[in-house]
């Protein structure tokens, strides 16, 4: 759990008080695994449930796919001892993918390499004028020719 929060903090919000640099420690062979095209694929959906029981869906947000990497756990402990990260030396930044909801909180990534990923998305609304949010993130593990399914919901809530 505390993985998934400070990975959602590092990519989503960027939001602490020190930075702390992270070095870009994937190798070349590493990298180019990620960023390669391949034949698997990932659907999914991310919603929340608000406290009045009404169904919330990640709806125009960005979906993250970001590579399970030594380099990206280095920016999770800076994030969780409350710094900040500098990515610049992060080499894994350019493995990364991203995508959009749809109105009913659909994504999908496609010509995916089997690989472990992390999948990352925040749910917004607003109440009565004000936003409110819940990150959402699951890892998971894509294998060559299979499309995978992921359904992130409060079940996967790591950050409010």
């Amino acid at each position: 759990m505390k993985t998934y929060a400070v990975l959602a903090a590092l990519l989503l919000c960027g939001c602490t008080q020190r930075t702390v640099p992270v070095y870009g420690d994937a190798s070349d062979t590493d990298l180019a695994l990620y960023r390669a095209a391949g034949s698997a694929s990932i659907i999914g959906q991310g919603l929340m449930r608000q406290q009045g029981g009404g169904a919330v869906t990640c709806a125009g947000s960005t979906v993250l796919l970001v590579p399970d990497l030594p380099s990206t756990h280095q920016a999770l402990d800076a994030m969780y001892s409350g710094s900040d990260s500098d990515e610049s030396g992060a080499k894994w930044t350019n493995a990364r993918r991203s995508t959009t909801c749809d109105t009913q909180g659909n994504f999908a990534f496609n010509q995916l390499p089997a690989a472990k990923w992390y999948v990352l998305v925040t749910v917004v609304w607003k109440v009565a004028g004000d936003s409110q949010q819940g990150t959402l993130a699951a890892p998971v593990a894509t294998q060559t020719g299979q499309q995978l399914h992921v359904l992130l919901t409060d079940a996967n809530l790591i950050a409010q």
